[in-house]
């Protein structure tokens, strides 16, 4: 019974082309805030590639331990990582 009154519901072409523009504008919005997000994240990869070298130089100059340069490593590291499979 609920069957058969479905199957004679019939989509008027101003419903299907409001369809259309719901559909069309959610997926422009999605490709649009996922672009955003891989800049930002590629951002983000750039900024701890510069601080890994940072450290790295604070190291070879003194500056810090070699102890705190692996900390500092592994978070970068481990930042990195999130990076990248944010980025995937």
């Amino acid at each position: 019974m609920v069957e058969e009154w479905w199957r004679r519901v019939e989509i008027t072409p101003r419903q299907k082309a409001s369809i259309r523009d719901i559909v069309l504008g959610s997926a422009q919005s999605l490709t649009a805030n996922g672009a955003q997000q891989a800049d930002r994240q590629k951002r983000k990869i750039g900024a701890l590639d510069d601080e890994r070298r940072l450290c790295m130089r604070s190291y070879y100059n003194g500056a810090i331990s070699e102890d705190f340069m692996k900390e500092e490593q592994q978070r970068i590291d481990r930042d990195l990582n999130q990076g990248r499979v944010k980025r995937s």
